[in-house]
């Protein structure tokens, strides 16, 4: 890891104990598990105190460094994301939203630039698209890849296209609520909010996270399948459908939004896994 999180816990929550795991996913922040330690000396040091996270046990933590976490510093990355991602935190808090009026349309919102992402986005996807294809002998490569970089370049907008976006959704930031008393209907939380802005409605969001339910479905397909999905891939476009019901026309999101923690002029954002 390139963040020493076992020191910054004990200066930030030296009442209690916490353990650290890595966990997978993700390609610009490093994120990881902490999970609260039970033993008698934690607990004892605890008594009578929450501790900086009150009664959470099991804490998610993304830490973004000011470069893509998964290249290294050779891929610089600007930090205003953590500034991006506090105020959708902020933005979403209950008390902002029960002071929210109409306000009419700003065309101050339809020029939002995130260059710095969309730099990041066109060398991870857009500009790898010929040669990934031509590792399969793919013999439209060169035009399907041209293809992709007009289509992420262009300006115009198609009727009815835009709308916000969160702008990489897939899999791995919805949050689904595993309590018991969740089984029948689970709460829904979209997370990771850095690459957000105005977008492309199915032509972003969905189509992402479609590509990626896609790559599970044949991942499937080399792994035992106990629940019988096999070639249902319907079932999948009708997860997609649900969270984006779930998402976009709720009035505001179901779950938390992450909060952003600054210690030592390190920039982090964290979220109570508990929900």
């Amino acid at each position: 890891m390139s963040f020493d999180f076992d020191s910054y816990f004990k200066q930030l929550d030296p009442q209690n104990t916490w353990t650290v795991k890595r966990l997978t996913g993700g390609l610009v922040n490093l994120t990881v598990r902490a999970s609260k330690s039970q033993n008698e000396e934690s607990l004892y040091v605890a008594a009578g105190k929450a501790g900086r996270f009150g009664n959470s046990q099991s804490l998610i933590l993304k830490y973004a460094p000011p470069f893509v976490a998964s290249v290294g510093e050779a891929a610089p990355f600007d930090q205003a994301r953590q500034t991006f991602g506090q105020f959708f935190a902020d933005l979403h808090a209950e008390g902002t939203l029960n002071l929210i009026k109409p306000h009419g349309t700003d065309p101050k919102l339809t020029r939002f630039d995130n260059s710095s992402m969309k730099e990041v986005v066109r060398r991870a996807a857009v500009s790898t698209m010929k040669p990934y294809l031509g590792q399969f002998n793919c013999a439209d490569a060169e035009k399907l890849g041209q293809v992709v970089e007009e289509d992420f370049d262009r300006e115009a907008v198609w009727d009815g296209e835009q709308c916000f976006n969160v702008g990489d959704l897939w899999p791995g930031g919805i949050l689904i609520e595993s309590s018991p008393a969740a089984a029948k209907f689970p709460k829904l939380g979209v997370i990771d909010f850095e690459f957000s802005g105005p977008g492309r409605g199915v032509n972003g969001d969905m189509a992402q996270l479609l590509a990626h339910l896609h790559l599970y479905y044949i991942a499937w397909g080399y792994c035992v399948d106990p629940l019988g999905l096999h070639g249902n891939f319907t079932l999948l476009i009708l997860l997609a459908l649900v969270i984006a019901r779930c998402n976009w026309n709720h009035p505001r999101p179901l779950l938390h939004l992450p909060t952003l923690v600054v210690y030592s002029d390190h920039p982090f954002s964290y979220m109570d896994e508990k929900l």
